[in-house]
């Protein structure tokens, strides 16, 4: 592979019309690739983030129809997730996970709809959270937005990698990451460099590129790797 750049744009452009998944592996303190990939906010956008970590307090002026927050404030799923949506050898189909009406859980049937938070362990299960994702990018097409307006951030995947069985984790990505792309979206899903290491070629086709960042004397680099067409950038200075 070579470090095309023009090539990378081209191609870059074409996921954002058509919708794209992109695995940021990153030190957890580097958040200029996550902000590069939400969109600047001089921009029309309707973001989702997924909180694996941190109990910032909410905003309540918040306006619904251009943000969503997914709190989800223990992950413990290797025993839950037997669910149907999620169990079995079923194939990949998104309406696997799509709920006949709005999810809601005790804890959040009076908080507003931008807000949605999981029930603590032994619960959250991976269907209960792909459900929440889901009403929330159901409540922002109907807005009709425009393809790459919707951003989602899952800010960390490393709980999941950890504690999730790889065959249940790869199903739960595969969904989650295919209902993104009907959304015609950009999602961008952090995983520390470290736990990167971890997985194999196979987790990684799940998503449409992936973003490597490191730290260099000119400040930090990012190198990207788009992997249906085998694109890989050299390494570039970030932001």
């Amino acid at each position: 592979m070579e470090g095309d750049v023009e090539r990378l744009d081209t191609h870059l452009q074409s996921l954002k019309r058509r919708g794209a998944n992109v695995l940021v592996l990153t030190d957890p303190s580097e958040t200029t690739v996550c902000s590069q990939l939400l969109g600047s906010e001089s921009m029309l956008r309707r973001r989702l983030l997924v909180r694996t970590h941190g109990d910032e307090q909410l905003d309540p002026t918040t306006d619904p129809t251009r943000f969503g927050l997914l709190d989800v404030p223990g992950i413990e799923t290797r025993t839950a997730l037997a669910d149907t949506a999620l169990g079995g050898d079923r194939p990949a189909d998104t309406r696997a996970v799509e709920p006949q009406t709005p999810h809601r859980t005790t804890s959040t049937v009076d908080a507003p709809d931008w807000f949605s938070r999981l029930e603590p362990r032994p619960e959250p299960s991976l269907s209960t959270l792909a459900r929440h994702l889901h009403d929330h990018l159901t409540r922002f097409e109907a807005a009709d937005p425009d393809p790459g307006e919707i951003r989602v951030c899952f800010d960390s995947l490393d709980p999941l990698v950890d504690d999730v069985a790889y065959p249940r984790l790869h199903r739960f990505l595969h969904v989650v990451t295919a209902r993104v792309r009907t959304a015609r979206g950009i999602g961008h899903y952090h995983l520390s460099a470290s736990v990167g290491r971890e997985i194999d070629a196979d987790f990684e086709r799940l998503f449409d590129a992936t973003v490597e960042t490191r730290p260099s004397v000119s400040g930090p680099q990012q190198r990207w790797t788009l992997h249906e067409p085998g694109i890989q950038t050299d390494w570039l200075q970030l932001g």
